[in-house]
């Protein structure tokens, strides 16, 4: 039945809800072409919700695909409809193929497009801001990863959304090396954190005082 709807009908729908086509990110905030997950979990390509690693678009559940899948998480070669069905093109909510992107109300663009219609020439977040890079799920603009706070950063980000030009401790403390379990900064390999002892020093008594003490 796709495949025998003319070019017209073709070009009058597509993805709806916030679904991002020809961009990055999607409608949950899932970062894609960049390296944080919601979670924090560090991927090589589009990470789903849950934090699961994928090399290539991730449903809803955490399920692997090879192309774009639908929010029930089934797998296609191509975009996917709400329903589930496949297709070769953008799909809109009711399974409807489209050329390109489609805004909510059917209006056809070259770009993608955000929840509410609006055109883009980039990605679009889930609220409809344009960005030219990915782009959080609050809508925060970025021109690298972004962290599921939507704090943006030019490397890695920790999952409390820290930013920092290296590798983040877990407690999302910035370093630029290497960094210990508890956070702390270090140049190399950091083993298990120590807690240094404070050094004592003696007390100076003056000749009145040692007297009295020596009385005692």
């Amino acid at each position: 039945m796709l495949n025998t709807m003319s070019q017209q009908t073709l070009h009058e729908h597509g993805p709806v809800a916030g679904d991002v086509a020809q961009g990055p990110v999607a409608a949950a905030g899932d970062v894609a072409q960049g390296p944080v997950a919601a979670a924090g979990v560090v991927a090589q390509g589009p990470v789903a919700a849950a934090g699961v690693v994928a090399q290539g678009p991730v449903a809803a559940g955490g399920d692997v695909a090879q192309g774009p899948v639908a929010a029930a998480g089934d797998v296609a070669q191509g975009p996917v409809a709400a329903g589930g069905d496949v297709a070769q093109g953008p799909v809109a909510a009711g399974g409807v193929v489209a050329q390109g992107p489609v805004a909510a109300g059917g209006d056809v663009a070259q770009g993608p497009v955000a929840a509410g219609g609006d055109v883009a020439q980039g990605p679009v977040a889930a609220g409809g801001v344009v960005a030219q890079g990915p782009v959080a799920a609050a809508g925060v603009v970025a021109q690298g990863p972004v962290a599921a706070a939507g704090v943006v950063a030019q490397g890695p980000v920790a999952a409390a959304g820290v930013v920092a030009q290296g590798p983040v401790a877990a407690a999302g403390v910035v370093a630029q090396g290497p960094v210990a379990a508890g956070g702390a900064v270090a140049q190399g390999p950091v083993s298990a954190p120590t807690q240094a002892r404070p050094k004592t020093l003696p007390l100076l008594q003056s000749p009145t005082e040692n007297a009295i003490s020596a009385r005692w």
